[in-house]
Order: C-alpha cells, then structure tokens, then sequence
C-alpha cells in the first residue's frame, strides 16, 4: 500500500460513502475533499466535511496506519493545527492529536474500499512489463491518451528549456552565446557532449564571428581541443596547427585547452569520431553566422530541417582523424543526426524564448517542428511498439520517451491520466481528475 493510493482514492471519493463513521462512532458526511497539496503539510487543504452535528472547514491528512501520524512527527509541527479529519487505510489504535492538543477524528478506509480496485492497482505495481498497462493501453479513449502525451512532451520540453535558461543566466543573457554553446553541446551527441560545451566555453562564440573562412574555425576548434599538440606530417594538420598557434595567441586561448584524452573514441564508428563532429560543427558554425537568429526565425519547419544539410570540409570527407583516411569516405551529418539536432536544439531553444517572452502561443510553432520530423527509433521506442503502439512522429516518440522514463519506469500510474482512467471504477468519472 502506498500514501499516493490512498491520496487517490480520496480526492475522487473511491470508497462506500453511506454510514461513514469515525473509530469512534460518529457520523461523517464529506462535504468537499478539499483540494491536493503537493507541497509541505497536510494532504488535502480547504475540505469541509460534517462530523458529528457539525460542520468542520480545514485539512486533511491521510496516511497508511494510524501511528504514522506520531511517526511523522505531526503532532510537534503548527502547520497541521488546522487538520479536521486524519484519514488512514489502518486503523492501529493509535490516536492523534494536534501541536494545540486538539484530538482528531478518523476515518479507517480499508474496510470501505472495493478490493477489485485495490487489486487492480497492486497488479500495476507489480507487472514486470515495464509499461504496466500495455494491455489495456488501447482501452482508454484517444482523448485521454492525447492529453497525457501532450501533458509529458510539454513537461520534457519545460526541462530542457529550463538548462538553457540557465545557460542563459550564465552568459548573462546572452542569447547568441547559449545558442551556441547549446548547439556545440549537442553535436557531441551523447558520448561527447560535455566536452563540446567544455569547447564552446574556451572559445566564445564572438571569436568564431569574427572569421569568415571554414579554415580558422577548423583551426581554432582542432587547437583548442587539443588535437593539434601532435608532430604529424599531413600538410593540412601542419597548416591548421600554424594558424591555431597565431589566433591562439591573438586572443590568449591556451590556458583553456582541452586535451585529446578527455576525447572518447571507445565504441564509436568513425563517422561519429569527435574529429569529424568538431570538423561538422565547424562547417556549420561557418554557415550559422547568427545562430539563435538563424534557428529560431524560421516560421516553415520545413526551413528549420533543411538547416542542417551541411557537409565538413573536403580534408575531413576523406578523413576520420588527422592522417587516418577512410576509403568509403566520411558522410556529412546524417539525418538521424539532422533530426536529433533539431529536437535537442531548435525545439528547446524555441521553447525558452516562448517562456522567457511569456509568449505562450509560440509553443505551436515547436509543435508543429516536432509533427513533420520522424519518430525516434530506440531501446525505449521498441517497448511502445511492442506494446503495439504506433508511433507515428517526433512529437509522438518525445512524448512517450518521457511517459516512460518518468511515469512508467517508476510506477506512477496514479499521475498518469491513463492509469488513472484505468484503475477507475466508473470512467466517466475521471473527467473530473485535475492534475
């Protein structure tokens, strides 16, 4: 039995509700259950409920056995002063009374709750299929099922707007430099990632600016990195190493180098090498010359994917490291690489400026970016599928990655619409659920 249960079945009255009585024998009728406080104290706040011969206005605490009320210390804190009614699901013989020493009546709940759904519930707690109801996903009506993936995509998005704010707040509000150092972050995709925000912090994005040919900024990236302390005899890697060391100097930049072993290899094809990310990230730093401009003016999002067609220069076409040729050659930024550029990029930063604007009806815009982009394709995609469910596109595959990373994974089929509708005893009634 959890506490999340029992707050559940409280706040939709699923229990007998004829001849409610406290352990002590007198009457309750539930007037209103008050509504949910996620926050610190009691449970349910502003319910009113008639005990006796009276009508009582306060809180309600609720909790699994009667002693938890002393367990919890309650009893010491003020702010449960105002507690009317303790609602437990055993009742233990344990009183409780307030900081005021005001002795609270309770309602033991077990006995008046149906054991089908008490069933229903531990049968989802305790499936060893990752997506509980994979079963019976079909069985909740598509309105419910629409707005739980738009609830969890827009809480996913929230998240990931919410580092570039921080971001932004580190670079003093500087939308220019965070969109850069986001962009660079991401295309070191997952293995490198943090060393290309490493790389974007040693060299500010107005240094990049101020170069208009694809060699400096190959130059500049390659050094800082660390890649260019080697003695190799490539005339392309000589040349580079030339004129890292003189833009070095120009603007001091070595106290903030990388090193190459802080680069991963390991596991990586060599189209994905951080070399040929560093080289593809400095083609497209040449094209992006106004980056957060360039990503977030676009009103086709059609126009925003055709952004990311972008091919590295020709040494690295042919090359996966310095003097290491590749005789199929080295692609250009793949379109899966394009897609998840797009969804780790251009979305979250769309979604911060709406916030940061308080512009809420730009949010349509992400929407509609995420609608024409294909369906992710992995590990936790593959369980949706298998649960037989379509996922037909980016808005769609973002979506249930997050149901399923947050509400499936740890169970918390009591905040999802879908479980809740699921579990419910009259369907109808959970229309009046407000998450």
């Amino acid at each position: 039995m959890q506490e999340a249960f029992l707050h559940y079945i409280w706040k939709l009255q699923y229990f007998n509700p004829s001849g409610l009585k406290t352990t002590c024998g007198l009457e309750i009728e539930i007037l209103a259950a008050g509504q949910h406080n996620l926050h610190a104290g009691p449970d349910f706040s502003n319910a009113k409920i008639k005990i006796g011969n009276i009508i009582w206005a306060g809180n309600v605490e609720i909790h699994i056995n009667s002693s938890d009320w002393h367990a919890h210390k309650h009893h010491l804190d003020a702010a449960y002063n105002n507690v009317i009614l303790h609602v437990v699901w055993l009742d233990k013989g344990k009183k409780a009374a307030t900081k005021a020493e005001v002795e609270l009546p309770i309602l033991e709940l077990k006995p008046l709750v149906n054991e089908n759904l008490v069933s229903r519930y531990n049968q989802m707690l305790e499936s060893d299929n990752v997506i509980s109801c994979a079963s019976d996903f079909f069985k909740v009506p598509e309105i419910y099922r629409n707005f739980m993936l738009e609830k969890v995509l827009v809480e996913r998005l929230e998240k990931k707007a919410d580092a570039v704010l921080q971001l932004l707040a580190s670079n003093k509000t500087d939308w220019e430099e965070t969109a850069y150092q986001l962009l660079m972050q991401k295309m070191g995709f997952k293995t490198n990632n943090e060393n290309f925000l490493q790389l974007a912090k040693a060299i500010p994005h107005h240094i990049i600016k101020k170069h208009n040919q694809l060699f400096q900024i190959e130059a500049l990236l390659f050094g800082q990195a660390g890649f260019l302390d080697a003695e190799l005899n490539d005339n392309y890697f000589i040349k580079l190493k030339k004129e890292y060391n003189y833009l070095s100097a120009k603007f001091n930049l070595s106290a903030k180098k990388l090193q190459v072993k802080e680069w991963q290899f390991m596991r990586l094809r060599p189209a994905n090498f951080p070399t040929v990310r560093i080289a593809q990230a400095a083609a497209m730093l040449f094209k992006f010359r106004k980056i957060f401009d360039m990503l977030t003016n676009q009103s086709n999002p059609l126009e925003i994917i055709e952004l990311f067609h972008i091919k590295q220069s020709a040494y690295w076409q042919k090359h996966y490291h310095f003097d290491k040729i590749l005789e199929r050659g080295v692609p250009a930024i793949g379109k899966l690489s394009r897609e998840l550029l797009i969804i780790n990029v251009v979305a979250p930063l769309l979604f911060a400026r709406s916030r940061y604007l308080d512009k809420p009806e730009s949010v349509q815009i992400i929407f509609d970016l995420l609608l024409n982009l294909p369906a992710e394709d992995n590990h936790i995609i593959k369980h949706w599928k298998q649960a037989n469910t379509k996922v037909s596109n980016a808005y769609e595959s973002q979506a249930y990655l997050e149901l399923l990373n947050i509400y499936c994974k740890k169970k918390q089929c009591l905040q999802c619409r879908i479980g809740c509708f699921l579990l419910g005893k009259k369907y109808s009634e959970l229309a009046v659920i407000n998450f």
